[in-house]
């Protein structure tokens, strides 16, 4: 199991520490907590977890991207806590010159010493990926019955790889830093989790990524059944190749399809501002030409793009995927003009090449040559 984990605190503590900020800032943290570990969840002994944990408020310090405290832990807790900054709980966060505050950047503030320390409490718990915040160790027992699952964590792959967060400028002007996958470091990320193909076992895909890199992954680990963390609902959602057919006006998703030569562009819309992921089975996506290069645009969540993609995996050539601001990349290939990672910025103007070149070959030299 794969989390963060470390100290919880309930709604009036909560409220407590909101109140106590000197410098609040725009965006209250919802779970507010101190993090002992991050990664890989270790158990903590029962008897810890059953009674509150009290704790000592030393500290404050607001840059106007974060706010929050330092807190002294009980010595019999220090054991366990191994993040590489004092420990801290991020009360809010902000924005200043455009950029963002993040939580994890709290504990570098420097934190001024309180007069008069507060005492606070909270209980000791663990906020599992797939699952949300759990507060006593019944993940650990379930965890002996479950099937075998392997996780794919975008992130991890990055950090393996040694690919560096890039700073980018988003269209609304918002300056980020964000690891951006190309052509290869897809290859080698797809080398990777290729292994987990033969396995067959439950593979579940975690972790920051455009769609094209979900299709990719999905792809590469087939058969194995395949589903996609979503933050915005706290769940991993089953992806995989839907129906070919006549629209279905429960799956919510509309269909335009475009051909030329041999690309087909499939643009799809959703008929709702949500979607609901209970939907994504009643999906049917239209029939298409086989063996063609197929490029897929539309604005929605990853499963949803993903299994379109999938449901073309096996009947055409190749599967590109749009990304704003890049082109379509290749997510699916079976074919020798197309390579895993390619980018197409407008694939009828190939085709178009392609006729003008054909009808060139066709005239032959002219007299006059």
């Amino acid at each position: 199991m794969k989390g963060y984990q470390g100290i919880f605190f309930d709604e009036p503590t909560k409220e407590k520490l909101i109140d106590l900020q000197e410098n609040p800032l725009e965006e209250v943290v919802k779970d507010m907590h101190i993090t002992f570990l991050f990664g890989k969840t270790e158990k903590y002994p029962t008897q810890l977890m059953e009674k509150e944990t009290p704790l000592e408020i030393i500290g404050y310090a607001s840059d106007g991207k974060n706010s929050g405290f330092e807190v002294k832990l009980p010595e019999y807790l220090e054991k366990y806590y191994k993040n590489s900054t004092p420990p801290h709980i991020t009360v809010s966060i902000g924005e200043v010159d455009g950029v963002k505050g993040k939580p994890v950047d709290t504990g570098k503030l420097d934190f001024k010493p309180l007069e008069d320390p507060i005492t606070i409490s909270g209980k000791l718990g663990y906020f599992i990926y797939g699952k949300g915040k759990v507060l006593d160790n019944s993940a650990f027992e379930e965890r002996k019955e479950e099937k075998k699952v392997n996780i794919i964590d975008t992130q991890e792959l990055a950090n393996k790889l040694e690919m560096k967060p890039i700073q980018r400028t988003l269209g609304n002007g918002r300056v980020v830093e964000q690891i951006v996958w190309d052509k290869e470091n897809l290859q080698k990320a797809l080398k990777e989790v290729k292994g987990l193909s033969a396995k067959g076992e439950e593979v579940k895909i975690t972790g920051p990524a455009p769609a094209w890199m979900v299709s990719a992954l999905t792809h590469t680990v087939h058969p194995s059944p395949v589903s996609v963390y979503v933050p915005q609902i706290d769940k991993y959602v089953p992806v995989g190749s839907l129906k070919h057919g006549e629209r279905n006006p429960e799956g919510e998703v509309s269909f335009e399809v475009k051909e030329k030569g041999n690309a087909v562009l499939v643009e799809y819309s959703m008929d709702c501002d949500v979607y609901d992921e209970n939907n994504l089975s009643k999906v049917v996506v239209p029939e298409l030409s086989k063996g063609k290069h197929v490029y897929i645009s539309g604005r929605g969540p990853n499963y949803l793009t993903t299994s379109i993609a999938e449901s073309y995996a096996h009947t055409n050539g190749s599967v590109s995927l749009f990304q704003p601001g890049t082109g379509y990349t290749c997510a699916i290939t079976h074919s020798r003009e197309k390579e895993l990672g390619d980018v197409v910025k407008d694939p009828f103007v190939m085709e178009e090449v392609k006729e003008n070149l054909t009808e060139e070959v066709k005239k032959g030299p002219s007299l006059d040559d």
